[in-house]
């Protein structure tokens, strides 16, 4: 508990990479300090292009704590709150709270690596392919597609979790559209 920030709306930007990423990044400062902060996704969608990033065309996780790492931090929710859009650049006009020191990229199909990771080290940014229609109108429960490309990834997650039930495994994810 208390790792995790509310389900935010992504409006009609394709930014989940922020929102993962600042879910990552969330969790590691509330390790850390025992304070759940919210970051800011739109300090990433609008300063973050110079490390590969692309606003609400799309971007990396990756990308997103590279940047926090070289700017030294990155802002609250609050002092630079998300609009849905890419607009320009104004992380010198907040102060910057989190901080990352590093990341770690788990080899993709490592559910084991993953699971320890969860586990020891809190919230984990993930990628998963989204474009089947099942996913898109996911509402509860455990769910599965034979459909699902391990090649195309397409949306941020944030693990937040995981479970077996009924012999069936499964992780907890949090997500927004």
């Amino acid at each position: 508990m208390g790792f995790v920030s509310e389900v935010k709306n992504q409006a009609g930007c394709a930014s989940s990479w922020a929102f993962s990423a600042t879910g990552a990044l969330e969790g590691q400062y509330y390790r850390a300090t025992r304070k759940l902060e919210s970051f800011s996704e739109q300090q990433l969608l609008d300063c973050s292009e110079g490390y590969g990033n692309q606003g609400c065309e799309g971007g990396l996780s990756t990308n997103s704590f590279r940047y926090v790492q070289h700017q030294g931090g990155i802002c609250t929710e609050g002092n630079y709150p998300y609009l849905g859009y890419a607009w320009f650049c104004a992380d010198r006009y907040c102060p910057t709270i989190g901080t990352c020191s590093g990341f770690v990229e788990i080899l993709s199909g490592s559910e084991a690596d993953l699971l320890d990771a969860t586990a020891n080290e809190g919230p984990i940014s993930v990628v998963v392919d989204s474009s089947d229609i099942t996913f898109q109108y996911y509402s509860s429960g455990i769910y599965s597609s034979s459909k699902c490309s391990k090649r195309k990834p397409n949306h941020a997650m944030l693990v937040v979790g995981y479970g077996s039930e009924e012999g069936i495994d499964y992780w907890i994810l949090k997500n927004r559209y």
